[in-house]
């Protein structure tokens, strides 16, 4: 909390100066030294291995009603499948069972299907998976082949979606939003977009790539048709070839394994 009142308090002023015409190029340098620091704990070397001795907070506990498994969601989702593993022994062992029910939710799908490929499912019952993303995102696949893209009227919409109720008031309010927000907002939109367009490089270079772009975990929400570009685009083959080495096992034998597996537990 303190590391994000300070980057905002760093960037409140060089952000003014940018929308008043200071150069482009001199809040690209405001706005990395700004938030840089904020994500220096979570980073990760080129060879995907975290920087920083740091764990996550909560242990995996289990429990009478269910079992929480908690993972690090920057690192290799292999490596994950390992912990998972050893998690699902335990909870067996904790309640002489043979199988156990699997819930995964959000990255969980990520690590569950992970788990799965490598280990099988021999030890589950049931796997129930929730607001997924095992298949990858799209906002990650633009971002790691450097698409930036700021548009006001889906901005509008995203903000409109939020607003709920059907009062003449909300009713007003939500009309405003859709239609007269982005009028307003479409010049300072397209200076925004501008401004990324023409830093983008910067920016990948001093801030993304250092931060985002060596984390195996994140990598495994790339989509399929983005892959291939992505690491060409944020990765070097030989710098980085311990990580591709990592990331290549969920993209090319965990998800193409997905439905299958999916089918072949059905029919069991």
């Amino acid at each position: 909390e303190d590391d994000m009142n300070t980057m905002i308090q760093n960037l409140i002023f060089p952000l003014v100066l940018f929308l008043l015409g200071d150069s482009e190029a001199r809040f690209a340098v405001s706005l990395v030294d700004a938030v840089k620091p904020v994500f220096e704990h979570i980073k990760y070397d080129g060879n995907g291995e975290s920087v920083y001795n740091i764990s996550i907070e909560d242990e995996p506990e289990i429990d009478y009603d269910y079992s929480t498994f908690t993972y690090d969601w920057r690192a290799d989702p292999m490596t994950v499948a390992d912990e998972l593993n050893e998690f699902v022994e335990k909870v067996k062992a904790h309640y002489a069972a043979e199988k156990v029910n699997l819930v995964a939710e959000s990255m969980g799908g990520v690590m569950t299907s992970a788990y799965i490929c490598k280990y099988g499912y021999s030890d589950l019952n049931a796997v129930i998976y929730r607001s997924t993303a095992m298949y990858g995102l799209t906002l990650i696949g633009e971002l790691y082949t450097g698409r930036f893209d700021f548009e006001a009227d889906e901005l509008a919409q995203y903000i409109n979606n939020f607003m709920f109720g059907e009062s003449s008031q909300q009713v007003i309010i939500r009309s405003l939003i859709r239609y007269v927000a982005p009028l307003i907002v479409s010049p300072l939109i397209n200076k925004i977009d501008r401004f990324f367009e023409n830093e983008s490089e910067y920016i990948y270079d001093e801030f993304l790539i250092d931060i985002f772009g060596y984390l195996p975990g994140l990598w495994s929400f790339v989509p399929a048709e983005y892959y291939e570009e992505a690491k060409a685009f944020m990765l070097d083959e030989e710098e980085n070839a311990e990580l591709i080495e990592k990331i290549d096992v969920y993209q090319y034998e965990v998800r193409p394994s997905i439905n299958s597996t999916i089918k072949a537990m059905e029919a069991d």
